[in-house]
């Protein structure tokens, strides 16, 4: 079933529909963590990585928005 997940930062909003797959393995964690945000890292009681396999991406920024290929 598709997904759409969004993100924000500053003025800049995007969205991603597609088909997700929630994964909870902490190998997978450790081999994509980037983020200092997140005190107990991979250990995080209910962390979930999610793999979204993109069919649309739009974007918003102020006033100029769009769609991405992909």
């Amino acid at each position: 079933m598709p997904r759409q997940i969004a993100f924000r930062g500053g003025s800049v909003i995007i969205a991603v529909q597609g088909h997700a797959t929630l994964i909870h393995d902490k190998s997978s964690f450790a081999e994509h963590w980037v983020s200092p945000l997140v005190s107990q890292g991979i250990d995080t009681v209910g962390m979930t990585l999610i793999n979204v396999h993109a069919a649309r991406i739009r974007y918003w920024d102020g006033e100029d928005s769009g769609k991405i290929s992909v």
